[in-house]
C-alpha cells in the first residue's frame, strides 16, 4: 500500500502539467453592493489552489488573480481533474459572507446525519432538509447502472494519512470508505441519465448531500461503476487510463440571505 500511495504522489508531483491559459470559463458574475460573485467553469487537470511546492504554484486561483486582481478567492474547490463549477468572492466581507452559507450546510448535515440510521443505498427518497448549498455533478461511469436501483448511496467516508517516503514524517491525505481516521456519515443521490452501448458507460447526475473528501469518486467506486478515468478509485484501466476523469461539477446555488437570495450557475462538461 505504500509504495502504491508514494508512486501516486511522486508521479503527481513530477507530471503535474496545467492546461494552458485561461484554463477556465466565465460562467456568470453577480454585482453585490460593492462587492462580486464570479461564478467560473474549471477544465480538468487544473488545481484549484497552490501546492506545496513551486511546481505547484500554477492553479485557479493566481489565474483568476492574475486576471481580475488580488481580492478574488475561491469560496470552495474541485479536485484537480474535476471539471466545472466553482465560486469566486470578492472582498474579505462578502468571502465571509458565502463562507458561512457553506458552514452553515455542514453543521445542517452533521446536525442531520448525526441522529439518522442510513447505513446502506437506498431506492427511496432522502428526508429533505433545509440547506443554503446544492451542488450536482456529471458524471460518466464504467458499466450499466440501473436506472431502476438505489437512488442514493451511504457509506461513511474517513481520512488516511499516508507517508510520502518511510520514515519520512511528511504526509498526504487519502480518503477510504467504513474505515480510516473518524469516519463521517456520506450520502449521495443518483440519477441515471444514458447508458452508451458503445463503450459500456453511464451518464450519471449526482448530489453530494454531505461533503466529504473524494466522496463520489469513492461511492461510485463502491457499488461498483468507478468513474472513467479516476487513477485513484477506479478500476485497473483507469488507473493506466492517460484520459481525463469525467466528473463534471455542474451546478451550484447558494442562498446568502434575503437581501441577495439565492444565486447558482451551471455550465456543460467538456467531454
Amino acid at each position: 500500500m505504500l509504495i502504491s500511495s508514494l508512486f501516486i504522489f511522486v508521479l503527481f508531483t513530477i507530471t503535474y502539467q496545467p492546461p494552458p491559459l485561461p484554463g477556465y470559463e466565465i460562467i456568470d458574475q453577480y454585482p453585490v453592493s460593492n462587492s462580486d460573485l464570479l461564478f467560473v467553469s474549471k477544465a480538468p487537470g487544473l488545481l484549484c489552489v497552490p501546492g506545496k511546492t513551486p511546481d505547484l504554484s500554477d492553479c485557479l486561483v493566481t489565474r483568476i488573480q492574475s486576471a481580475f486582481g488580488d481580492d478574488w478567492r475561491n469560496a470552495h474547490r474541485l479536485d484537480k481533474d474535476t471539471s466545472g463549477i466553482v465560486l469566486f468572492a470578492k472582498g474579505k466581507s462578502m468571502l465571509s459572507r458565502v463562507s458561512k452559507a457553506f458552514m452553515r450546510k455542514s453543521e445542517l448535515v452533521n446536525e442531520y446525519f448525526s441522529s439518522s440510521s442510513l447505513s446502506s443505498s437506498s431506492s427511496s427518497p432522502l428526508p429533505s432538509f433545509p440547506s443554503p448549498i446544492s451542488k450536482y455533478y456529471l458524471a460518466r461511469v464504467e458499466g450499466r447502472v440501473d436506472p431502476e436501483g438505489p437512488t442514493s448511496i451511504v457509506g461513511a467516508i474517513g481520512k488516511v494519512k499516508v507517508e510520502t517516503a518511510p520514515n519520512s514524517g511528511e504526509y498526504f491525505n487519502r480518503w477510504a470508505l467504513n474505515g480510516g481516521i473518524s469516519p463521517r456519515a456520506a450520502v449521495t443521490t443518483l440519477e441515471v441519465l444514458a447508458y452508451d452501448p458503445s463503450d459500456s458507460t453511464t451518464l450519471v447526475r449526482l448530489q453530494p448531500i454531505t461533503g466529504r473528501g473524494h466522496q463520489l469518486r469513492i461511492h461510485l467506486a463502491s457499488i461498483n461503476h468507478p468513474i472513467v478515468g479516476d487513477t485513484i478509485h477506479g478500476s485497473s484501466s483507469s488507473s493506466s487510463s492517460s484520459s481525463p476523469m469525467l466528473l463534471h461539477a455542474e451546478r451550484l446555488s447558494i442562498d446568502l440571505g434575503d437581501d441577495i437570495g439565492v444565486v447558482s450557475a451551471s455550465c456543460s462538461p467538456p467531454w
